[in-house]
């Protein structure tokens, strides 16, 4: 993300697309996220993991990312909302146009992802995405409750890399345990919909 905005400001480009979209991935857990905007989180969970600063990588904490957003203007464009997307029909188009070989589930096409969601997620937090998934399937009517049901009774499968074990001892914690920015996540959300008003209220009076 971080250095998809930072490309995107230094070419002067206004429009980022992502593969995000509400058919394959409109629902989720509250419990299950968190906001991946917020670099105070992230750089606390690493400090305390590793006893050492995060550095070497992009980032885009909370304040920059506005920056992109309304100094920039730099927005994303969902493109697959506007396609009428369809994940099993576009599989199955791919595999006999162009020979594509099917990497199963959401998110498994990346190995650490996979892995992550398979594992890591299921084993350690009892955490299935599978259901988040399969059920904005069903809600989209791409997948039908009966067939969801009958796939989930199967473990999922995920490749082994040989860490399982050190990661299973690692003490489970809430993302509560680590710092946050929340206090001024909230700040600027409550400027920014002060603005809005105002914008709004003057182009009416306009």
């Amino acid at each position: 993300m971080a250095l998809s905005y930072q490309v995107a400001s230094e070419y002067g480009i206004k429009w980022i697309f992502s593969g995000g979209n509400v058919a394959s991935e409109s629902i989720m857990p509250e419990s299950w996220g968190y906001n991946a905007r917020d670099l105070t989180h992230i750089k606390d969970i690493y400090s305390k993991t590793k006893s050492e600063k995060l550095k070497g990588l992009p980032m885009c904490g909370l304040l920059k990312w506005n920056y992109y957003h309304w100094v920039k203007h730099i927005r994303i464009f969902y493109l697959l909302d506007y396609l009428g997307y369809n994940r099993i029909k576009s599989e199955k188009m791919l595999m006999q146009k162009y020979g594509y070989q099917s990497c199963g589930d959401k998110h498994e096409e990346n190995i650490f992802t996979r892995w992550f969601q398979s594992f890591y997620l299921f084993e350690k937090f009892g955490i299935d995405k599978r259901k988040a998934h399969y059920a904005s399937l069903i809600n989209a009517g791409q997948m039908t409750r009966n067939e969801a049901m009958f796939k989930l009774t199967a473990n999922p499968v995920y490749p082994e890399l040989g860490i399982e074990k050190k990661a299973m001892s690692y003490p489970r914690h809430s993302h509560n345990y680590y710092k946050k920015d929340e206090k001024i996540f909230n700040l600027i959300s409550s400027i920014i919909k002060k603005l809005r008003v105002i914008n709004n209220y003057a182009k009416r009076v306009l």
